[in-house]
């Protein structure tokens, strides 16, 4: 278990956390303000302000990119351009020891949740799994804390 308030090891909570998840697929995306919600069924979601979408070899989209023109004849949608990318399982993810970043694999397509704060957290997850229930939080600095 990962406990409440305490600063978990990176390799134990991806291992811990990608057992539960591997497998689930994303279903919906949803902007908030500046906030965003990935929901994986009923299974779990992750909020986060700030992520990119790393697909076909380089940054495909981000939370700040959606609504923007680039030349476009509409409006960049982000999520959709995510749900399209990321169609398939979640395959593992990834927890950065350092920034607390977190990186949900697809096969070689990636969305990456990233902690930018020394202070502030900047991703939630939530698991709604049966046997499995619990969330995790970046912590500001880097770092998560949570029970999973």
């Amino acid at each position: 278990m990962i406990e409440h308030g305490k600063k978990s090891d990176a390799a134990e909570v991806s291992a811990k956390l990608g057992a539960v998840v591997s497998g689930t697929c994303l279903t919906a995306v949803e902007r908030t303000g500046v906030s965003w919600l990935f929901s994986f069924g009923s299974a779990w979601e992750v909020r986060t302000d700030c992520w990119r979408l790393i697909a076909g070899g380089g940054i495909a989209a981000s939370g700040d990119d959606d609504g923007h023109l680039f030349g476009l004849s509409e409006p960049f949608d982000a999520a959709e351009r995510v749900k399209l990318a990321l169609s398939g399982q979640v395959s593992h993810l990834e927890v950065s020891g350092e920034t607390a970043d977190l990186k949900i694999y697809f096969g070689d397509d990636r969305l990456e949740l990233l902690n930018t704060s020394s202070g502030y957290e900047s991703w939630m997850l939530t698991v709604h799994l049966a046997g499995h229930r619990g969330w995790l939080v970046a912590l500001g600095g880097g770092g998560v804390a949570g029970t999973i």
